[in-house]
């Protein structure tokens, strides 16, 4: 596993609840390199607090080898707003979704499955420690 898709299933899961990990990219820092990571939510000002909170803590953790940029829109045009960047080839490396537009990014290739990190080595959760409904809402989607 590459270190980019390591940190952001790390960060994935900080972030837990809609988070869904998507790479763009797949190249892995050498020494003291600084990998970047795009991340796209809607949120309100308050919520978009709590946000910054997470990443603050992910760059407590992980700051001198991976960097967080955190944008926060408005949920007017939203999933539009994300669909247009991923078909663009200019998505985020993550972002949020509501679980009943999961589907449209699962089918279209754009969120990966966290099954492999979740029962790697690299994780400290499991899908064990998700509510059961979680899952089966989102197999059924896709």
């Amino acid at each position: 596993m590459n270190i980019k898709r390591k940190y952001v299933g790390t960060l994935a899961i900080v972030l837990a609840g809609g988070i869904i990990a998507g790479c763009s990219e797949t190249t892995s820092p050498g020494d003291g390199d600084v990998v970047t990571l795009d991340f796209l939510t809607f949120a309100d000002p308050a919520q978009l607090k709590v946000y910054q909170r997470a990443v603050h803590a992910f760059h407590e953790l992980h700051g001198d080898e991976i960097q967080v940029k955190l944008t926060g829109l408005s949920t007017d045009n939203y999933t539009q707003t994300l669909t247009t960047r991923l078909q663009g080839s200019e998505g985020p490396d993550i972002f949020y979704v509501q679980d009943f537009s999961m589907s449209t990014f699962v089918q279209g290739g754009a969120a990966l499955p966290l099954d492999e990190f979740l029962e790697g080595p690299d994780s400290y959760v499991g899908k064990e420690d998700f509510p059961d409904d979680i899952w089966v809402r989102l197999i059924k989607m896709a």
